[in-house]
């Protein structure tokens, strides 16, 4: 199976504000990365040789990852637990509130400011998780699914990392 790439949240960031890549065939290869197809669809799109290097620039701008096999459509891998849907410690919420805040920023850049307001008020996990369920509809909307799953992703690792 060839190699799957997915955008970053810097990636999301940078597909909608354009504040990094000035190549455009490095614009291009962001646009076309979805987490889905591998880079053998992505061929055609792109002279000889010339995906391997734009790839690599990609990677070292933290702008796209590598998705693992269980994370791909139709992948068998068990869930791992969902950190979010059980009470979190203080200082894993506080982990998971800051990382929200951060994706949201990076992801909805001046349009995130309410969101960022309600979670700034959460008080509990059970109010973290309808604020973050808030925020994944609007990344939907605005970005796409692949952005608003990357968020979840993303708070879920900060809550399971400092418990």
């Amino acid at each position: 199976m060839d190699a799957v790439f997915r955008k970053t949240i810097l990636g999301y960031n940078e597909s909608e504000h354009h504040h990094v890549l000035s190549r455009p065939q490095l614009r291009r290869l962001l646009d076309l990365i979805d987490g889905e197809q591998g880079l053998d669809a992505l061929l055609p799109h792109f002279r000889p040789a010339e995906l391997g290097e734009l790839v690599s620039e990609l990677l070292n701008l933290g702008l796209i990852e590598p998705v693992s096999l269980s994370e791909l459509p139709g992948a068998t891998a068990l869930e791992s637990v969902d950190a979010m849907q059980r009470s979190l410690t203080p200082m894993q919420f506080e982990a998971a509130r800051r990382a929200a805040m951060h994706a949201t920023m990076e992801l909805l850049g001046d349009d995130a400011r309410p969101f960022i307001a309600g979670l700034i008020h959460c008080q509990d996990s059970a109010m973290l998780r309808d604020a973050i369920d808030g925020i994944k509809a609007a990344v939907t909307e605005r970005c796409s699914a692949g952005a608003a799953k990357l968020l979840v992703e993303t708070v879920r690792a900060a809550a399971r990392l400092d418990h």
